[in-house]
């Protein structure tokens, strides 16, 4: 990159943090490390009670493209939604880009998000990613990235939506385009968690211009006692993730988002295999104990969202060979082989698909 940084769109690097003291790594660290330099980092103090504001203040002595901002000077404790929107609206960027505090981003992340850019005027811009579990402090072990779809168009929003995970972070998104579809919809990030299955439907349903890369530019981090696995008060939890994903099939039919029915089915489907593979990675983090309560919990619930959204679990679908074998054992542990889901035979590899498949074994 050369030293004229005007020549290139500001990106903004959005980092909630949460008690990050005793992180074995801080996402800051990757992103100062990226070749890509018209950016602005801002670093969000969500009401940690360690040492984490002292931390964030120390890293930006280092570097004038840090900003730190403290919750608790703006607003009362809401969760992680609210923190992200919160945070786009201080951005200055022309995009903007979510990182958590505990992944990883690649130096040349940025540079290959800009080099889309260079090719037209993008909404949005979503790359390939891979996940880690941190099994001891400093000891990570890759997992497979499930449920993976394929045999669709990765560079069609809609498709792309239908057959990918809804995570908010690692997706290079204009801001102007966030901000215009928030006053169409009267919608935004919000609440606390499953933030991501609340509102990035609209981002993907409402024509933006897309485009996929093919590579694994960022490292998705699952810790034991992370937002994401964390589930304590079992019956809450379980209520919240349901609720969400209702949510977001209650407001794609209110809005209008797709007109299809055949393809409304396919949602519906899609996010039944979302549940049922969140459910079972859960099942197993789960302490001993609490694995038969939250089975039941998992088949009752399941069981009424099939129900409510008329989804027949014997649907075919198109997942991978391992993913299938996942699912299967999930319904295996929810349903004792009640029922099975039907694996469609995979197309032949068009253009414009991705060319590789996550072939990692998962034997639980």
């Amino acid at each position: 990159m050369t030293s004229n940084l005007a020549s290139y769109p500001k990106i903004s690097v959005l980092i909630p943090c949460h008690n990050i003291e005793k992180l074995t790594y801080f996402s800051l660290i990757s992103v100062l490390k990226s070749r890509y330099k018209n950016i602005e980092i801002l670093l969000l103090n969500d009401y940690s009670t360690d040492n984490t504001i002292n931390i964030l203040n120390e890293f930006a002595k280092l570097d004038p493209r840090i900003k730190v901002i403290d919750l608790k000077n703006h607003h009362h404790h809401v969760g992680i939604g609210f923190n992200r929107h919160f945070l786009i609206e201080k951005s200055t960027g022309e995009y903007f880009i979510f990182i958590d505090d505990d992944d990883r981003m690649l130096t040349s992340a940025l540079g290959n998000f800009e080099k889309v850019l260079r090719e037209g005027d993008y909404d949005l811009i979503a790359s390939d990613f891979k996940i880690t579990y941190e099994l001891l402090p400093h000891m990570r072990i890759s997992v497979p990235k499930v449920p993976f779809h394929v045999d669709f168009n990765f560079n069609d929003p809609q498709e792309f939506f239908l057959n990918s995970s809804l995570y908010s972070w690692g997706k290079l998104i204009k801001k102007q385009y966030y901000l215009d579809t928030v006053n169409k919809f009267a919608n935004k990030f919000s609440g606390n968690i499953f933030e991501d299955v609340r509102f990035m439907y609209f981002l993907f349903l409402n024509k933006p211009k897309f485009k996929f890369i093919n590579k694994r530019l960022f490292t998705y981090q699952i810790r034991p006692n992370s937002l994401s696995s964390s589930w304590n008060r079992i019956d809450e939890k379980i209520k919240i993730l349901f609720d969400a994903y209702t949510e977001a099939i209650l407001n794609i039919k209110k809005y209008n988002l797709i007109e299809n029915d055949n393809i409304l089915s396919k949602v519906c489907q899609t996010f039944y295999i979302h549940l049922v593979f969140i459910l079972y990675a859960n099942s197993i983090i789960l302490k001993k104990e609490m694995r038969t309560k939250f089975s039941k919990l998992s088949k009752l619930h399941l069981e009424s969202f099939c129900s409510r959204f008329n989804i027949d679990p014997t649907f075919k679908h198109n997942l991978n060979r391992s993913s299938c074998q996942i699912y299967n054992k999930a319904h295996n542990k929810f349903f004792n082989n009640t029922f099975l889901p039907k694996r469609t035979k995979s197309r032949k590899k068009k253009d414009n698909k991705a060319d590789y498949v996550d072939g990692l074994n998962f034997n639980i």
